[in-house]
């Protein structure tokens, strides 16, 4: 969540050669376009190690490398500015708002956008939609498609008040959960 980061690797005889490898996550709201990835160590003869206590600052008396640095691009893909929404219609016997492994997925239900686009559920009550435009959006249950005898509840704040409605916040790229 930090530009920096930074690892306390311990001690090393100066005779090894250390290398130091990451992984990066990059989130949905990261910048397109061209950037540069820098590292540089740390080195000194305190047993404490070469950082302060926030884990970024070098401590007086540290002697630092060279910057090693590497190009990265972030780019379409899962970047692109258009979101996914995916979710299930379920019985919620036990009324927890989490299909358990015992409640079953609903077929054949009708789900409209505001935008009048429509979905079906499966036969295991899954659906999706992607190619939506990254803004806000209504999801909405026919409730006549329902089974006999079966009603929506309200799962979440996200339901406008209205159990057979969902409010979509669709961000860039996002792959949305939105579940009856």
């Amino acid at each position: 969540r930090s530009p920096v980061l930074a690892f306390n690797l311990g001690t090393m005889p100066t005779t090894n050669r250390l290398v130091l490898q990451y992984r990066v996550r990059v989130g949905v709201g990261a910048q397109q376009g061209d950037g540069i990835n820098r590292a540089r160590a740390h080195v000194c003869s305190v047993p404490a190690g070469c950082v302060g206590p926030d884990g970024r600052t070098p401590l007086v008396g540290s002697v630092a490398t060279n910057e090693g640095q590497a190009r990265v691009r972030v780019s379409g893909g899962v970047f692109a500015p258009e979101a996914c929404v995916l979710g299930k219609v379920f019985v919620d016997c036990n009324g927890n708002h989490v299909q358990d492994s015992e409640e079953l997925g609903i077929p054949g239900v009708r789900l409209v956008l505001s935008d009048g686009t429509t979905l079906i559920s499966d036969v295991e009550g899954k659906y999706s939609v992607c190619g939506l435009p990254p803004r806000s959006h209504v999801l909405r249950a026919d409730p006549h498609t329902l089974p006999r005898g079966s009603r929506l509840t309200t799962s979440s704040n996200r339901n406008l008040g209205d159990a057979g409605s969902l409010w979509l916040d669709l961000k860039n790229g996002e792959l949305h959960r939105a579940d009856f």
